[in-house]
């Protein structure tokens, strides 16, 4: 029988590193505290987000920041979980839209290091 969190300590660190499944109870997500009070005042106004997220030269760097890294993120889960044959890859991709990269990052690589488990002949060799 499999262990909960990963047969590894890569898996246990990855799913450590998400909000589902956490070791620790009642831990919450940072980005989703950061976005529940605007969300709360503004509802889900769309464009009030972006033109505050585009307000000044700063936020524009990070929110470009994080667009970017979402795609590359949704490339490198497309093109990894089928080259692994990765089950699940909706999950993370789900998490990057509704949470952020902070989010699917880890829950992907969570269920990445899972299936190398399973198929340890596929695992990258150490140079």
């Amino acid at each position: 029988m499999r262990e909960p969190l990963g047969g590894n300590a890569e898996g246990r660190r990855y799913a450590s590193a998400t909000d589902l499944p956490s070791p620790v109870p009642g831990r919450r997500s940072a980005t989703v505290l950061a976005v529940v009070p605007f969300l709360m005042t503004h509802g889900f106004n769309l464009r009030l987000l972006v033109q505050q997220l585009f307000a000044n030269r700063i936020s524009s760097f990070f929110g470009l920041d994080v667009l970017v890294s979402s795609a590359v993120l949704w490339i490198f889960v497309g093109a990894e979980g089928r080259r692994l044959n990765v089950r699940h890859t909706w999950a993370p991709l789900l998490a990057i839209l509704t949470v952020g990269v902070s989010r699917g990052l880890p829950q992907f690589l969570y269920l990445r290091e899972d299936r190398l488990d399973e198929r340890p002949e596929q695992r990258p060799v150490a140079a």
